[in-house]
């Protein structure tokens, strides 16, 4: 090797330790963030419904466990069959439940 190709190296390697540190000290900044829920919402933010919290959701058989919901139009068999974790713009929090408790 020359010694421009080894200073070529050297200068890759630096950098690339530069870019490391940074990632390392950002990932620290944000782990601190959600750790203090220092998070600012923005604006345009909305608090989402899951289904399991919605009252357009219904448990048909407790046995199966399928849920159905009553605010979309019915599938091809006339039902519409959801899970429970799942969100839409359509949901609305049962009377009492605040953020799935």
């Amino acid at each position: 090797m020359t010694d421009i190709e080894m200073t070529d190296l050297e200068m890759d390697l630096i950098l690339a330790k530069a870019e490391i540190a940074t990632l390392k000290s950002e990932k620290a900044e944000l782990e601190k963030a959600v750790a203090g829920n220092m998070f600012t919402p923005h604006p345009d933010m909305v608090k989402v419904v899951r289904c399991k919290d919605c009252k357009h959701l219904y448990c048909m058989s407790a046995v199966d466990r399928r849920f159905y919901c009553r605010h979309w139009p019915k599938g091809l068999e006339g039902i519409n069959i959801v899970e429970e974790n799942p969100y839409c713009s359509y949901g609305e929090r049962k009377d009492g439940v605040e953020n799935g408790h």
